[in-house]
């Protein structure tokens, strides 16, 4: 039987014809998909995967076969009869239709021929390009199946952080492509953002590599920590909100970047001036990206490619359907990866460009950070009213500090006003300080989830209250809050309570007495005051203070060397990677590490140095 031996059939075999026709030199992605229709039962969400096109394209293809199609399809009709309508740069993912939960459908099997006849399955064979990485996957078939149970393994993806994950054969193979490219042993290679786990690939691949991850993602921080620990590998984890900035030990400290960024050209200048700031070779130095973009939206494309253009950039390849991911199937379900070098012009744009300096700067496609989203404008007037209220609490004719990027009261009577990128950066500016009470009203409204933590060890005050969202990580349950209660008991004492309004809540941090320098608390209460010095120094200078200058009524105390001290510190934390970051960058199950070391250790005698303590 042909495809033309029944009405319906024939009527399926000319919208398709029409529809390759229509699509001209640039029909060979449709007939790739046409040809794995062929050979087994797909669903929506496998086929985009499998021929890398994009979605709403494998629908138009799957709406003309319509009549010429077995499996269970009924779901699959009602998705390809009502499409999402695809919006540039929005990676819509639902997992109502992922692979799996609609029916897989193939071209019946009496009209395969007709159709591999018709629309070239040979050719397409023949004339195939054979992927450069191929021998190196099949000889390194072990490090992709390790990468697959590691990605099956990661923390969920978070959708407001744009997160889709790439497969576990992607991250092997940008390690493998890496590895035949550059000498990678004694090299540094800095990942900005790595939900797709390519730094435990690359080291995995190469063992001499130093690896350094930043990312906003408090929980892949501490997955990828356990892992290269578990493994023994070079690997060090770094808390950043690319928006206020890279961690000041990264700058100037790469040999390679590598970014998956979010697919907005917001999201893509900033990750790549982030790069650009961690190269320290500004003339040999590179920097990889992935991206991707539909093809029925061209322009977007453009959109970031002018964005590297604007850098002065040169682009020395782009490696086309390079990376591929379980999701994303508004891109085909796979990028591209792009290979820049940086120019002399590079670093003169660099210099006079400060990209994402504001906590709202708004770089995802989804969440209250998206691009188009409406939550960018802030809170409420009556929850900014209550805020300041509620921070003035008490204040007696002292100051009050509105911390957040837009002010409610710009008044000269109003509070002072400091963006919370300066606070997270510095702290409260040294200009509020002074002997009346400083008390703090912050906007954390837009919280991803880390902010709140970070403003509470940021800021040192006679009451800070922050507004945050009332599905916060740190609310959702009596367990979190309890935990960030119990992170913070030597620096405050926490409540909160919900508004009756957006879907907010007040959280309260009433500053407690500090411990005396001669108790473990004491010590570990001076670390979360001095958030933005060098965990060692710090440390170390607590060590070698009176601890009676505190507290008088203790009776004589020890008081160490400076240089007993450091070595009592190193010995008490075996990391100087740990040591010579700052609290601020270093994740929080870092942070809740290095507390508990110093409440167990306290301060040593002058003649006894501080065991180990893991």
């Amino acid at each position: 039987m042909t495809a033309h031996g029944t009405t319906e059939s024939g009527r399926a075999f000319d919208r398709l014809e029409n529809l390759v026709a229509d699509y001209g030199a640039q029909a060979r992605p449709l007939r790739r998909v046409v040809a794995l229709l062929t050979e087994r039962p797909w669903t929506i969400g496998d086929l985009v995967r499998a021929s890398g096109v994009a979605r709403r394209t494998v629908e138009e293809v799957l709406a003309c076969l319509t009549g010429d199609l077995e499996g269970q399809r009924a779901r699959d009709d009602r998705q390809i009869a009502r499409p999402e309508a695809a919006v540039p740069g929005v990676l819509r993912e639902d997992p109502a239709t992922s692979s799996g939960a609609a029916g897989a459908v193939m071209i019946s099997p009496q009209l395969v021929a007709a159709y591999r006849d018709r629309f070239g399955f040979d050719e397409l064979g023949r004339t195939a390009l054979n992927d450069p990485l191929a021998a190196r996957l099949t000889a390194h078939r072990a490090l992709v199946d390790t990468m697959d149970d590691l990605v099956a393994a990661a923390p969920p993806s978070r959708i407001d952080l744009d997160h889709v994950p790439a497969t576990g054969e992607t991250a092997a193979r940008r390690a493998l492509w890496m590895d035949s490219t550059y000498d990678l042993t004694r090299a540094h290679l800095l990942c900005i953002g790595d939900h797709d786990l390519t730094s435990l690939a690359a080291c995995i691949l190469v063992p001499g590599l130093s690896v350094t991850v930043v990312d906003l993602d408090e929980r892949l921080l501490e997955f990828i920590d356990a892992q290269s620990r578990d493994r023994g590998l070079d690997i060090r984890c770094l808390f950043a909100d690319l928006r206020f900035g890279l961690p000041a030990v990264t700058e100037s400290w790469a040999d390679l970047i590598f970014t998956d960024p979010p697919y907005t050209p917001e999201g893509v200048t900033l990750f790549l001036h982030r790069g650009l700031a961690g190269l320290r070779d500004t003339r040999r130095g590179r920097l990889l990206l992935a991206y991707g973009h539909s093809d029925l939206h061209p322009a977007l494309g453009w959109k970031v490619q002018r964005a590297v253009s604007d850098l002065h950039l040169t682009v020395e390849a782009i490696m086309a359907d390079f990376n591929g991911y379980d999701g994303a199937e508004a891109v085909g379900a796979t990028s591209d990866l792009y290979v820049c070098r940086p120019t002399a012009t590079t670093w003169r744009q660099l210099a006079g460009a400060t990209p994402g300096s504001r906590g709202r700067a708004a770089i995802y496609t989804r969440g209250r950070h998206a691009v188009e989203s409406a939550a960018d404008a802030g809170p409420s007037p009556a929850a900014a009213q209550e805020l300041l209220a509620a921070a003035a609490v008490g204040l007696d004719g002292g100051r009050l500090v509105f911390l957040g990027d837009g002010a409610p009261d710009t008044s000269p009577a109003g509070p002072a006003h400091v963006r919370l990128a300066t606070a997270l950066r510095g702290g409260l500016p040294k200009s509020l300080s002074g002997r009346r009470r400083v008390q703090v009203a912050a906007d954390l409204s837009a919280d991803p989830g880390p902010w709140l933590a970070r403003t509470l060890l940021a800021v040192n005050a006679d009451r800070l209250v922050a507004l945050i969202p009332v599905d916060h990580a740190d609310l959702v349950n009596p367990e979190c809050f309890r935990a960030l209660g119990a992170l913070f008991a030597p620096k405050w004492r926490l409540c909160w309570r919900r508004l009756p309004h957006d879907r907010l809540a007040l959280l309260e941090a009433v500053p407690i007495e500090a411990a005396p320098l001669s108790t473990g608390e004491g010590i570990v209460r001076w670390l979360f005051d001095r958030p933005h010095g060098k965990v060692g120094n710090v440390w170390t200078e607590a060590l070698t203070r009176d601890p009676t200058t505190q507290n008088p009524a203790r009776g004589a105390g020890c008081t160490l060397s400076k240089k007993d001290a450091r070595a009592a510190v190193e010995a008490a934390v075996a990391d100087p990677g740990l040591l010579a970051a700052t609290l601020m960058d270093l994740p929080r199950h870092q942070i809740t590490r290095i507390a508990r070391i110093a409440a167990q250790v306290g301060r040593p005698s002058a003649a006894a140095r501080t065991p180990t303590v893991g």
